[in-house]
């Protein structure tokens, strides 16, 4: 029952810092970065694949 309190207080703490750091839209900084990962990564995948073929 520790474990599941614990996780459950640092998330709302990191939930109310990411808005404040993120733009106006309300969208986190992280989310962003996510996304830009994942396209990076996308993008790596397809010119992996691109060259397989």
């Amino acid at each position: 029952m520790a474990p599941t309190t614990t996780t459950t207080t640092v998330t709302p703490t990191t939930t109310i810092v990411l808005p404040s750091t993120g733009s106006s839209d309300g969208i986190p900084s992280q989310m962003l970065l996510v996304l830009g990962i994942g396209g990076l990564l996308v993008l790596f995948t397809r010119r992996r694949l691109d060259v397989r073929d």
